[in-house]
């Protein structure tokens, strides 16, 4: 067995490799703790621009559809005016038919002989003149 004062050195050296062991260990652990609450902080930071961010898109998102749902409604009257317009043209065609209609009906009544004679002389006199 190895005297008592020969290990004595051994063991010193032992303590001593264990106890700057144990400050870097310490170090590192101190530094570990620092940078994982500072990942904490740009986790919490990342996910309050997160939310953020969703609710600005979800109010965009909302306006476009208010905005689509006014367009929307605009097309339908706009549609429904062009609907109408054949409908109100038919009905004005109908009465310009039978205006046109009365006037025919009109042309083929009998003129007077004397309203003829008149016609007639202005119409004999303007080709003379040419």
């Amino acid at each position: 067995m190895p005297s008592p004062s020969c290990l004595v050195a051994p063991t010193i050296a032992l303590l001593v490799a264990g106890w700057i062991g144990h400050g870097i260990g310490a170090a590192r652990l101190e530094d570990t703790r620092a940078k994982l609450l500072a990942l904490e902080a740009s986790g919490r930071t990342a996910l309050a621009a997160q939310t953020a961010a969703r609710q600005q898109l979800a109010d965009a998102l909302e306006a476009q559809r208010r905005t689509f749902d006014e367009q929307k409604a605009e097309m339908a009257e706009a549609f429904d005016e062009v609907q109408e317009r054949p409908v109100v043209r038919s009905g004005q065609r109908l009465s310009n038919d039978l205006a046109r209609k009365a006037g025919l009906n009109c042309m083929q009544a009998p003129v007077p002989h004397d309203a003829v004679t008149r016609l007639n002389r202005v119409s004999v006199s303007r080709l003379a003149v040419r």
